[in-house]
Formats: C-alpha cells, structure tokens, sequence
C-alpha cells in the first residue's frame, strides 16, 4: 500500500470525524472517504479494470477515483477537459484505455460502446478501443500517465510509478512543516483551496495527496463556481468572491493568477485574512510581481518543477523563502548546474508514451536528467531560473539570449497581458505584446526603457508590436498551464514579424496588430 493510502486509512481510523473533502456538494470526512475510496476501488477489481481514464471536472468523485485507481493498482490517465475531442482520442487510442470515468455532461466525441453508473457519481463508459504497441510498451510499475501539453492533436504522456508520486509528496510535505517555527505555519495550513484543475499533476499532488498526507481539509468547487474556465481564464471576482467564502489558507496559482490577485488588490477587493501561502508555479515569475504581492500583503511562495520530476522540484517556503529564487531543492532529489543548465537525479517519471512509441527516461549513467532549463545555484542552495535551452536565441551578432530571461523583467507591470520575446537570427530583439485592459501604449513604452536600464545592450527590446488577439488554448497559441507556444506563435505572426524587422522605423499597422519603435 502506497504511503497516501496508509495515511487515509490511518486517519480513517484514528480521526474519522475529520472533514476531508468541503466545497459546494458538502463535505466528506475521512471515514466517509475511505470507504467510498474502498468501494469504487473493489468495483474495478471486481470488473478487472487495469487501465482508467477520468474526464471530470474537480469534485470530491475526481479526488475518489483518483485515489481508488492507485488502491486498485490501476493504471490512471487523466484528461484534462479542455481537450478537444480530437486529444481526447489520441490520448485514449495511445494510452490503450477500455474504461473512462465521466460526469454527467462530459461530451467527449468518442465511441462508447455502454455507461454504467458505479458506486460514485461519475459513470463508467466502455470504450471501442484497443491496447496500442506503445501501450503495450509500457513500464509496469507505472501508476499514473499525466499529459503535459494540450494544444496539439498528440500530447506527449509521462509515465509515473507510485513510488515517484509518494516521495514528491512527502518531501512537500516535509518543507512545509520544517524550520524552527514550522509548527506555527503549519498550524494555519489546515485548509486548502483548489484553484487549478485536478487533471494538472501539480494540483493534484500539491493540492490533493499534500493535504491527506497532512491530515488536512481539501477545498473542492467546479472551475465554472470559483471562476476557472478551462485551465488559464479566470474571472477574478468570482474567484476572490469564492476564496471569501471559502476561506482557505493555502491555494496555487501561476504568475498570471497572481497578476490578477495583484489588480483586484489594488482595486479595492480583499483577500481573506487567512490565507497564509500562495504557491506560485507553472511559469517564471517577475520579481517585480512577486514584490508587488508581499507588499499587497499576499503570501506568494514561487517554486519550479516539470512533469518528468513529478512535479515539484524546488520550492520556497515560509520558513525559508528567497524572493527572485524558485527555493531550494525538494529532500527527495538531487540537483546540480552545469554549464547553466539544470539536471535532477532521484525519483524520477519512467518515461514518455508518445506515437514513436513507449521511451524510457533519457538519464546519464550516474542516473541524471536533463531538465532542458537553465539557471543557477547560489551558495546557500537556492535555484534560479533563467529560460529553457531549446528556447535560446542567437542573434545575428552572435549573441545567446533567453527569452525567458527578458520575459520575466518586462511583464512584470499590469500594462502587458501577454507577450514573446522574438530575435532570433535577427539584429536586435522585439516582442509581441497582448496589451491588458487597462493599459496604454505609452505605458508600455516606458516600461520597456526602464526594464532595458536593466539590462544589457544586446538584450534590450528595441521594438515591439501590439497584437489584436491575446494566446490561448483554444486558438493553439498556449499550453494547458499558460506557457507560449513559441513555434506556434512564431509561424502565425510570421509576416509581422518581418514587418519588425524592416529597415524603416515608422509606426506601422497591419491586420495582425500595430508596430512600435521604443524610442
């Protein structure tokens, strides 16, 4: 039995009466949650059901089957709902999956050959589909494939055994409650908030296994109820509204959340006083914004990690806590900077299942992974982020430049939305820009010169274009956690891309958006 099931079970008996689950359908303590996990994981043995996907949005039943596969020792693959029918697919025809678990008003667009209720709200539909030669493939110790990318036709899944999943949550749990005062943060950490999708491992791990492994109280609301559409819209009111109401202590949220909690602030709406850490991942935070939040009095704690890690690798914590830092490496893994990029050893994902078919980890001898980003560590072992390698640019003059790394200096300001750091093969850098609402252009001229001050020559961004759509999902322009698709975006501003790099330096319009000299 994985170490989350024995700490269930275990507070299933010594602490039934405890409240696991709370949110809009109620809430369930953790005797009513054993059983119901004991229940639907006995109806997938019964039915010899070895490979399950979930399509469902949060609720307590996508916390139950989640639990009852890993209790079942069923391979689980959850899908995330704002796939699209064709992803959906792809990921159960890869994946070899013969039963999904649904709610009610889950249209998928695949062939179901039956639905069945089982012991939870959520119905069992059996599927047309055969077990791939990837599938096939498959190391057997894997417990979970998690899909990370959800804009493309075919995801890439990742394969992760129980054991990896434990040790990421016991080692959060552990820099959570660790430092001299940790029993009096701790202490305040009783409730937590689900902000993201249960379908994004990092919630799921941070925001579900965490909690239990705690013997804490999980905060379960629909997206639509909290104000999460999809998995990066967010109506901001109806989520400070919803975390009023709530009152948690701890939620998570990616830079862009955070940018939106920062504007509401200074708009006059307020936090709940008991909110005591903000975790924030997913994407590079400005340090400008992270300041920006302290100030507000908002408790934000940055951290890194991807996917083949399980998740979490690094973590600030309110214990110890570096602002403009990812935090210090989990106790779980190993990590070290060579030549600027990043490599982790330790517990690590078993591999990728992907069409070209099922492959293992690529680690060294020594057991190390390349993470593929870059960075740095101080001396007192805190991490920093400066982009992803594949992501470098080489200007004509022979410069290497992370975008990620100008990125995070310019958005840090409520006057840009959205925006990609372009230069490639060219003289200078530019950026695209999704200008916000309440923005102007000379405002976002302005930041550009002061964030140039800070930086060197070769990386100042010396012209920019506004754009007349924003990125998303649904146009193909982000990924499911809010990162550009650099490529994608690349090859759909192409033209105006060109149009930057023209010799006049002219004001320019074009259908695309309208061109801009930082002078």
């Amino acid at each position: 039995m994985s170490l989350i099931l024995a700490r269930l079970f275990e507070l299933a008996m010594h602490a039934p009466d405890r409240v696991a689950l709370q949110g809009e359908q109620g809430s369930l303590t953790y005797h009513a949650l054993y059983l119901a996990v004991q229940e639907l994981s006995d109806f997938l043995k019964r039915h010899k059901i070895r490979r399950l996907g979930l399509l469902a949005e949060n609720c307590f039943e996508w916390i139950i089957a989640d639990l009852a596969a890993m209790h079942a020792d069923a391979v689980l693959v959850p899908i995330p709902k704002f796939f699209s029918s064709a992803q959906c697919r792809y990921v159960i025809g890869l994946t070899g999956i013969e039963h999904v678990l649904l709610d009610a008003d889950t249209v998928v667009g695949i062939e179901v050959l039956a639905k069945t209720q089982t012991p939870i709200r959520l119905m069992l539909a059996t599927l047309t589909t055969a077990i791939s030669e990837s599938a096939s493939q498959i190391d057997t110790r894997t417990c979970k494939i998690t899909f990370t990318s959800g804009t493309t036709g075919e995801p890439k899944g990742v394969c992760l055994s129980a054991d990896a999943l434990c040790a990421t949550t016991s080692a959060l749990a552990e820099r959570m409650t660790q430092g001299e005062h940790a029993g009096d943060i701790s202490g305040q950490l009783q409730k937590h908030f689900v902000l993201l999708p249960l379908s994004l491992l990092l919630e799921n791990i941070a925001g579900v296994y965490v909690p239990i492994l705690l013997g804490r109280t999980i905060l379960v609301n629909r997206g639509t109820s909290i104000g999460l559409i999809g998995s990066s819209q967010l109506e901001i009111g109806t989520l400070i509204q919803a975390l009023n109401q709530n009152q948690p202590n701890s939620l998570i949220v990616m830079p862009q959340i955070l940018k939106g909690l920062i504007a509401a602030h200074r708009q006059g709406k307020t936090l709940p006083e008991s909110l005591k850490l903000i975790a924030v991942g997913g994407a590079s935070c400005p340090l400008s914004l992270l300041q920006d939040a302290l100030s507000a009095g908002i408790p934000v704690y940055e951290g890194y990690g991807l996917s083949e890690c399980a998740s979490v690798v690094a973590l600030n914590a309110p214990m110890e806590n570096q602002i403009g830092s990812v935090g210090k490496a989990l106790s779980h893994l190993e990590v070290k900077v060579e030549n600027e990029r990043i490599w982790v050893r330790g517990l690590l994902a078993l591999g990728y299942l992907q069409r070209e078919g099922y492959q293992a980890l690529p680690q060294t001898v020594e057991g190390w992974f390349d993470t593929g980003d870059l960075g740095s560590m101080d001396d007192r072992g805190f991490l920093h982020i400066t982009g992803r390698a594949k992501h470098l640019l080489i200007s004509s003059f022979g410069r290497n430049i992370s975008p990620e790394w100008i990125e995070t200096k310019l958005s840090g300001t409520p006057d840009i939305g959205q925006l990609v750091v372009i230069g490639d093969a060219r003289p200078f850098c530019a950026a695209l820009i999704v200008a916000s609402a309440v923005s102007n252009t000379g405002a976002i001229c302005e930041h550009i010169k002061s964030s140039n001050a800070e930086l060197p020559d070769y990386a100042h961004v010396k012209r920019f274009a506004l754009l007349s759509n924003s990125f998303s999902i649904a146009n193909g322009l982000l990924t499911d956690n809010g990162r550009a698709r650099r490529a994608e975006i690349n090859h759909r501003y192409q033209s105006m891309i060109d149009a930057i790099y023209q010799d006049d330096s002219r004001i320019s319009s074009t259908q695309l958006g309208t061109i801009y000299d930082v002078l």
